[in-house]
């Protein structure tokens, strides 16, 4: 061992150095090189500070929420958004959301809060279902745009928007829900992608500003009372590839004066004509009828 006040180096036996005279035994007997040994209170008091350390960087990196536009739940790996913060009017709602360090998919909207002024809505394709009634009432909507991967739009997800003027329905949505755009009254305008399969009971009854109706060859079914209603209607094209014409499909279409029914189809249900007062044409295939009840007055029935 050493001096600790002259450095010389000693016996472990000596008491005292003989170079300085200093009594070892006065400072407690060095060891070693005559470091001193750190009480283990010492590092007992580290090691905790440093477990809350972790502790806390651990809660704000998994479950702290930084400040959002959005309000959501995680469940599982994946995200519900169901409240809208922020004060933009045109509004995307996002793909993934992160907590800390992880990122999860969208899948789905619950009914949410923070949309009455929001004028425009841009729905991305990680959320598959519109549930029901999501946004039913919501009057100051004037555009919907929905991604590819959407597959699904609830009953009435859109009914009563009576400010939505137009939409684009991507070709992954396989089913229109009952009342889907019911009573959107400024709707002028529909876009449906190829792909959409069919349309639902009254999906788009009393949209009464709709002018004109494109339906592609991948719509087998046109519900009952689908278009009913949709007085301001001129033009209807219906592709190759539609199968069944629903009762009532375009009960009321008074502005309808023409319409040419494909080869495909093999059914048409009772008074889909009904009401349409001003066609005066109706082309329809072999083997496909109307009775004389169901065929407007002043109409020509046209056979292929």
């Amino acid at each position: 061992m050493f001096c600790p006040r002259c450095g010389k180096e000693l016996s472990d036996t000596t008491r005292f150095c003989g170079s300085c005279g200093y009594k070892l035994e006065e400072s407690g007997k060095k060891k070693g090189n005559g470091a001193k040994t750190k009480k283990p209170i010492v590092t007992v008091l580290q090691c905790f500070g440093w477990c809350v350390f972790f502790v806390i960087l651990g809660y704000f990196s998994l479950f702290h929420i930084p400040k959002s536009d959005w309000s959501y739940e995680i469940y599982g790996e994946k995200a519900r958004i169901t409240g809208y913060n922020g004060k933009e009017k045109d509004v995307v709602i996002p793909e993934k959301v992160k907590r800390g360090w992880l990122s999860y998919d969208v899948t789905s909207i619950q009914f949410i809060s923070g949309f009455n002024n929001v004028t425009s809505i841009e729905i991305p394709g990680t959320i598959t279902e519109i549930s029901s009634g999501i946004f039913t009432g919501h009057d100051s909507l004037t555009n919907l745009v929905l991604r590819d991967g959407v597959t699904e739009i609830g009953a009435e997800a859109f009914a009563r928007c009576s400010s939505l003027t137009s939409v684009e329905i991507p070709g992954s949505v396989t089913e229109i829900g009952w009342r889907a755009f019911d009573e959107c009254s400024s709707l002028t305008n529909i876009v449906l992608q190829d792909g959409v399969a069919g349309i639902g009971e009254g999906a788009f009854i009393d949209c009464s500003s709709l002018e004109s109706i494109e339906l592609p060859g991948s719509v087998a079914e046109i519900g009952e009372f689908a278009f009913s209603g949709c007085s301001n209607v001129i033009n209807i094209e219906l592709s190759e590839g539609v199968t069944g014409i629903g009762e009532g499909a375009f009960w009321g279409c008074s502005s309808l004066t023409s319409i040419e029914i494909p080869d495909s189809v093999t059914e048409i249900g009772e008074n889909a004509f009904w009401g349409c007062s001003s066609l005066m044409n109706i082309e329809l295939p072999n083997g496909v009828y109307l009775s004389d009840e169901e065929i407007p007055d002043g109409c020509k029935v046209i056979r292929r």
